[in-house]
């Protein structure tokens, strides 16, 4: 038998050595650091639980200035004996640096809401069960109404960044579009049979998106749930199954491209360059890469928590995520380029139903059904992953 000579060997198990080291490092890289914690947010408006009238707020929008924000809020009054006395909707401007309300625009009440401002702070557009309301933002004065044939409910709503064109999404499964400031339709578009949860515009004004659920399933059952078979058809169980995004076209409402998940979304958001759309729902969010097709996890609550609204930081670096679970809320700063979560705060008095970035991305304010919660971030901790100031 030739011997191999010791030099020689230990070179082998040198090199075998940092070959395992190799594998070793790319089998199990380095975990993300957990995220921080944002400081506790200024409460603009807030009900807390056992004080009458309870109120819920629906969405929020902030003023182009970055000096208030706008928030959809019903007011429900009971007496001593929890009795209903009656019911309201008002959409308040609250100042930012008095913390108070700088004007309150009443309306009525129904099962819609939605609030957008336009881009010069002129107008305020809410949305509802026919139609879309619009009023002055600096006085509350009525200043007319956009309607559309067939009538819908308003789910959603945003302006054009030049504010020539309110987009809306229809619990008919579609969006409707109006020309601004003259109002006249633009155009209706269905998806049939499918409500749309949110709506979404891209920077350049050309692309509109919106979440449905992906399809409509029944299934056919024998007696006790059984299979049918061979006991015959005894009930029929109809519901529906996933998720799907649905882009348009914003000149014409033509459906040009849309994309399934197998879980169910409800909110979606457009990167400022209008190259991705962010979706999500059942506590997962999603990123459609719109030149290559792919989508890609972008972030995965843990627990029983899901996604109810998202919004995208103005340079488009951060997504800001509102979730709900049970009567616990939570927002969520996710950095877009690592998927992962920079920041959270949690501890809200409910669900997070709308979330906003201020104009220049240096605030973010959450509505929970009792509170409107302004979170002041740090540009530089955010970039750093640090704990954004109060």
């Amino acid at each position: 038998m030739r011997r191999v000579a010791p030099a020689v060997v230990a070179s082998i198990a040198a090199v075998c050595v940092a070959s395992s080291v190799a594998v070793a490092r790319f089998r199990a890289p380095s975990a993300a650091p957990p995220p921080e914690r944002l400081a506790s947010g200024v409460r603009l408006s807030e009900n807390p639980r056992g004080k009458l009238p309870i109120y819920s707020t629906n969405s929020v929008a902030f003023l182009p200035d970055g000096r208030g924000v706008a928030a959809m809020r019903d007011d429900w009054l009971y007496d001593e004996q929890n009795r209903y006395v009656s019911s309201s909707r008002a959409i308040p401007i609250l100042d930012i640096a008095e913390k108070r309300e700088r004007l309150r625009v009443a309306t009525e009440i129904d099962e819609y809401g939605a609030v957008a401002l336009s881009p010069d702070g002129k107008t305020l557009a809410v949305g509802l069960m026919r139609g879309v309301r619009l009023h002055d933002a600096r006085t509350g004065e009525p200043r007319g109404e956009l309607t559309a044939e067939p009538a819908f409910g308003i789910t959603g709503l945003v302006y054009s960044q030049g504010g020539r064109v309110l987009a809306a999404s229809t619990d008919l499964g579609g969006i409707a579009a109006w020309d601004m400031p003259d109002g006249r339709v633009r155009f209706v578009s269905e998806v049939p049979k499918r409500p749309a949860k949110a709506i979404a515009i891209s920077g350049d004004g050309r692309t509109l998106a919106t979440v449905t659920f992906a399809a409509s399933v029944c299934d056919a059952r024998g007696p006790f749930g059984l299979s049918p078979w061979p006991f015959g058809v005894w009930s029929i169980a109809c519901g529906v199954r996933g998720g799907a995004v649905h882009l348009f076209d914003a000149s014409t409402g033509v459906r040009t491209r849309s994309t399934t998940y197998e879980e169910f979304v409800d909110a979606v958001a457009f990167s400022p360059d209008g190259t991705a759309v962010a979706a999500g729902g059942s506590g997962l969010v999603r990123l459609w890469d719109l030149a290559t097709d792919d989508s890609r996890e972008l972030f995965r609550a843990d627990g029983d928590w899901s996604v109810r609204c998202l919004v995208y930081s103005p340079d488009g670096d951060t997504l800001g995520i509102g979730l709900g679970n049970g009567e616990r809320g939570k927002l969520v700063l996710c950095d877009v380029r690592r998927a992962r979560a920079r920041a959270e705060s949690d501890g809200l008095s409910g669900p997070v139903r709308s979330v906003a970035f201020s104009p220049g991305g240096t605030s973010l304010v959450a509505a929970t059904p009792r509170s409107v919660v302004l979170f002041h971030l740090d540009a530089a901790s955010a970039d750093q992953g640090r704990t954004p100031s109060r």
